[in-house]
């Protein structure tokens, strides 16, 4: 006779998950479930054929799931079926479970961490977890909640038994980015987002392919349209403005010429554009100046990616593999740091931001003569950046996307973890 033995899912939603308070395998089997880090292997099921007295049997080994659970017996030939309950406890506290184990929120936010003791597998130990805040001066905790008091990153610290383990949370100063992101598929960067600086607020503007890649998108002067680079005709970058609504126009029409139209940035009185252009009918290629709205675009000189001081009477650029600072009423130029990417000012003028394009990626300050060169933000990032805008923050994005924020004084890093697929943020001042 054939018999069935089946390990019962917690509940009937649980149907399919392979994580049960019990497994069953055939009695020859070494064990019915094996859980390895990056593995696992079970079985919940046994079909066997009873011996001559009618007795089948089969291996029963408690599951991962703490709680009552059952086995039930049935003989497929027949509605004969029957199930034999059990009840599995959890096993010895072995790790701190956490709701939230990172998060942004802004001052004043307040939250519960969600912690509890488990044993290997996630399941509740009755043992407390205390709660201790490793900074002070960033956020309070009290009856589970964290509330956050001050700008960082915060440190949640988790102790139950001899256990230990740590949460974090940053805490950002308010603003508002647009950014670069990766589609629903997270098959190509495709989307052009706005975000708030905790990572709430959350919201498509467009879908563009960007040109190679990079829209390196940038806030208008009054805060209500963005420019970004994306293809043209011909195959050919050109730079298009959209209000947040994802109305978009080219903003050089092609009856003025250019070839190619990147890396736009404005002035920071808002009365100007520049960027990198190639117009055809002069055979120009280089730094450009023109309106806000585009018009009467006037070549400056040769060079890429161009960024204008606060005051307007210079403009940083790259030229070769080498950050350039031009005074506009002299023409001097002169070299202040080797292989940057996409240079900002502060907005005081005194600071410099870029990524150090030389293989490792780095985020470096220099003051605008050359001097003091340092270094704000170690490991691999995006090439791109914004400051916020009383200049004492730098928007960033990991390599690979995922935005980050950099305090300039002391190079406080603050991840924001709702905004992982995001690059090239640019920080609205209004």
């Amino acid at each position: 006779m054939r018999v069935r033995f089946l390990a019962l899912p917690s509940t009937a939603v649980d149907s399919l998950a392979f994580r049960r308070p019990t497994y069953v395998c055939p009695v020859e089997s070494q064990r019915c479930a094996s859980f390895l880090p990056q593995s696992e292997s079970v079985t919940i099921a046994a079909d066997v054929t009873s011996d001559d007295a009618g007795r089948a049997y089969a291996r029963m080994q408690f599951g991962v799931v703490a709680g009552p659970g059952a086995i039930q017996v049935s003989v497929p030939d027949s509605a004969v079926s029957t199930s034999i309950p059990f009840s599995t406890r959890p096993g010895s506290l072995a790790r701190i479970v956490v709701a939230v184990r990172d998060t942004a929120v802004y001052i004043g936010a307040v939250y519960p961490l969600g912690e509890h003791a488990a044993d290997r597998f996630g399941n509740t130990r009755p043992e407390a977890v205390n709660l201790t805040a490793a900074t002070p001066t960033v956020i309070a905790i009290a009856s589970g909640l964290v509330t956050a008091i001050g700008l960082g990153r915060g440190r949640i610290l988790m102790q139950s038994g001899a256990l230990a383990d740590t949460a974090h949370v940053s805490v950002p100063p308010p603003g508002r980015l647009v950014a670069f992101g990766w589609g629903p598929d997270f098959g190509a960067l495709t989307q052009l987002t706005l975000v708030n600086t905790d990572g709430s607020g959350r919201r498509l503007v467009l879908s563009t392919s960007a040109y190679n890649g990079s829209a390196l998108p940038v806030w208008s002067p009054d805060g209500h349209q963005i420019i970004y680079q994306d293809w043209g005709a011909n195959s050919h970058g050109e730079l298009r403005i959209t209000d947040t609504l994802g109305n978009w126009r080219v903003l050089l029409p092609s009856p003025l010429g250019f070839t190619q139209s990147l890396q736009a940035v404005y002035s920071a009185d808002g009365s100007a554009l520049y960027f990198f252009g190639s117009q055809q009918s002069t055979g120009q290629t280089g730094v450009y100046r023109a309106g806000v709205d585009g018009t009467d675009p006037q070549f400056l000189f040769p060079g890429l990616e161009p960024a204008p001081s606060p005051d307007g009477s210079r403009i940083a650029y790259l030229s070769g593999t080498s950050l350039f600072v031009r005074d506009l009423a002299t023409g001097e130029a002169r070299p202040i740091a080797p292989e940057p990417a996409l240079p900002r000012w502060a907005p005081a003028g005194d600071l410099i931001a870029f990524v150090w394009d030389n293989g490792q990626q780095i985020v470096n300050l220099v003051r605008p003569d050359g001097t003091a060169l340092r270094t704000v933000g170690p490991g691999f990032h995006d090439l791109g950046l914004s400051w916020s805008p009383d200049g004492t923050w730098l928007a960033v994005a990991r390599s690979g996307g995922g935005l980050e924020l950099i305090r300039v004084a002391d190079g406080e890093r603050l991840p924001i973890p709702a905004a992982r697929d995001l690059s090239q943020p640019d920080w609205r001042s209004k």
